[in-house]
This record gives C-alpha cells, sequence and structure tokens, in this order.
C-alpha cells in the first residue's frame, strides 16, 4: 500500500499484481502496458533478525525498450473470460470520487471498520483500501480472501465487500451471523 501511494504522489501510474499471479500473466500485462519499472520482492538471504524467515528485498527492473508510463493511474487486468485479459486504467480521481460516493451514501464514520475480503490488485479490493483510506478508517486485514469466515470469527467489520461465492460461506458458517446482522452494509 505504501508502496501504491508513493507512486501516485510520484504522479506515476501502477499496475499491481497478486503474489500469486503467474508470471505468464504478469508477461502478458507488461507486453500490453507502457511501464517505466517493475518493483517486485525477492527473497535473498536470510534475515539477521530471524534466521527462519527470509528477508524481504525490492527488486527494481527497468523497462529494456525504454517505454514510460505517463500519468498517474492504475491498471487493473480484467479476467480474460471473454478472451485474452487486458489492463484497464483507473484515474486516481475517478477512483476518489467512486470511493467517496460510497462513503457518503452509507454514511461512513471515522474509525469504522472495513474487511479487506478481495484480492487488492483488483477493483474490489483496491476499492477497499481506497474507501478506508479517504474515510480515515480501519482496514481489517483477515487473510486469504477464500477464508472470510475464519477473519470474521469474533469479529466484526461495519462493512464487508464480498463475491457471492464468500457470502454463501458466511451464511453457511453458524460462526458468522452476529458479523452479518452487526454490519451496517454489505456490498456484493
Amino acid at each position: 500500500l505504501l508502496a501504491l501511494l508513493a507512486a501516485w504522489h510520484l504522479e506515476l501510474s501502477v499496475l499491481p499484481f497478486s503474489e500469486k499471479a503467474p508470471l505468464a500473466s504478469v508477461d502478458l500485462a507488461l507486453d500490453q502496458l507502457p511501464w517505466t519499472m517493475r518493483l517486485y520482492k525477492g527473497n535473498k538471504e536470510k534475515s539477521a533478525i530471524n534466521p527462519k524467515s527470509p528477508r524481504l528485498s525490492i527488486i527494481v527492473e527497468r523497462n529494456p525498450q525504454g517505454a514510460t508510463a505517463t500519468g498517474s493511474q492504475v491498471f487493473i487486468m480484467t479476467s480474460g473470460s471473454t478472451g485474452i485479459p487486458k489492463g484497464i486504467g483507473h484515474s486516481l480521481d475517478g477512483l476518489a470520487a467512486s470511493a467517496r460516493a460510497t462513503l457518503d451514501f452509507y454514511q461512513w464514520q471515522q474509525r469504522d471498520s472495513w474487511l479487506l475480503s478481495l484480492d487488492p490488485s483488483h477493483i474490489g479490493g483496491l476499492q477497499i483500501l481506497m474507501r478506508v483510506w479517504l474515510g480515515r478508517g480501519l482496514c481489517v486485514y483477515g487473510g486469504e480472501p477464500k477464508d472470510v469466515a475464519g477473519a470474521l470469527k469474533g469479529r466484526v467489520c461495519q462493512y464487508l465487500s464480498l463475491v457471492p461465492t464468500q457470502l454463501l460461506r458466511l451464511l453457511e458458517s453458524p460462526d458468522t451471523e452476529r458479523s452479518l446482522r452487526q454490519a451496517k452494509a454489505i456490498l456484493l
């Protein structure tokens, strides 16, 4: 998230990917879009603080073709369900306007919480982060999106963004009824 905010501050375009994205998907996206540099995590050596844990490093790769992205946008890859996945550019102004409209509509209060239940490399997850950031709220990270029930066990978030499968799993789980009933809104 910090890298995303820093890039926006520098008026750079961003194309976020899940850590689990296949390399072929990343290469396909980079072939479609102009880019200047690529930042990604790499595990170099063992950490001196915790020898069992690899040290996290950021690797910077410059575009060998010299292309440069201009303007401050976020590119989100489509799923490819109707063909080849495509990068769709979203302006920061557009993302912020959508986030503010949602916050206003649902009467968001500062310090309200939203469960990060969707991957931020997709538009739904990115907008959760944008809403929480603009609304000065709390973003609750509960782990993998497929384990929303585990994330909500014993916890109440005022707002949830879910896909139908997640909602079905929550409705089938006896541990999440209280959380669902106490949510101010569930966006599907």
